[in-house]
């Protein structure tokens, strides 16, 4: 915080709410305590939100040093198109890089400071690896070893969504589909009105595809099958402006 240009006082005070934190525990109108732990605060403290944010940003510190000294190089989404080295989304990160052996040593190299400074280590049991379509199995296979990640493949998704887009896009699209006549299927043996089953219909399954709409434009293919689905369902319910697409 002092390098990030902070003033002494407040560092002085972020520091003491770290090394002043207490827990007790009540069970059974007992009161254990009081306990003193070792990593400062926990999630849920409301200042937590804040140093996790100076953490983040002394992440993307080092990632720019990186980055300044060659050893690391980011992509382009178009030509054009700015480098992009690293986003940071939540709790998440991402990191992009050559697929080459010196450029993985490098960012294992950047965990590993990053670890040092704040004591936040990796999950790579929780972590994947992509990569682009021109890059061989032969370093594919040596990179994923070598950083000890598996592979991300087109059924892998990430808050929700697929995390790869492949060329038969009504199959990444799929699991839509799928919501939807699940949900209907509930409804099956349960007896509705027309007005009863509009209602299920606009309240509810039209719903369901809209996080996805707000990211991607979905294939006419995927929006003619959940249409489909609401069609035997709704009768003729889809002639009164009850639809999808």
């Amino acid at each position: 915080m002092s390098r990030m240009g902070f003033n002494d006082k407040f560092v002085r005070i972020v520091y003491g709410c770290l090394s002043s934190v207490q827990y007790k525990i009540v069970t059974g109108g007992r009161v254990l305590g009081p306990i003193t732990p070792t990593r400062g605060i926990c999630q849920g403290d409301p200042i937590s939100p804040y140093l996790f944010l100076l953490c983040a940003e002394g992440l993307s510190a080092l990632i720019r040093r990186f980055e300044e000294r060659k050893w690391l190089h980011g992509c382009r989404v178009a030509n054009g198109a700015p480098v992009i080295s690293h986003m940071l989304f939540v709790d998440d990160s991402y990191l992009y890089c050559k697929a080459t052996e010196r450029e993985v040593s490098n960012v294992l190299l950047l965990l590993e400071t990053f670890a040092k400074a704040s004591g936040q280590l990796v999950n790579f049991s929780k972590s994947s690896v992509f990569f682009s379509s021109n890059t061989s199995p032969q370093t594919r296979g040596v990179i994923c070893s070598r950083m000890g990640l598996v592979e991300a493949d087109e059924r892998s998704k990430y808050l929700g969504l697929p995390s790869v887009i492949g060329r038969n896009k009504n199959a990444s699209f799929g699991f839509l589909k799928d919501k939807v006549q699940k949900r209907i299927r509930t409804w099956d043996n349960k007896f509705l009105s027309k007005a009863g089953k509009e209602v299920l219909i606009k309240s509810v399954v039209q719903s369901l595809p809209t996080y996805t709409m707000n990211v991607f434009l979905l294939p006419i293919g995927t929006c003619h099958d959940m249409r489909g689905s609401l069609a035997i369902f709704g009768g003729s319910l889809l002639t009164k402006g009850v639809f999808i697409g």
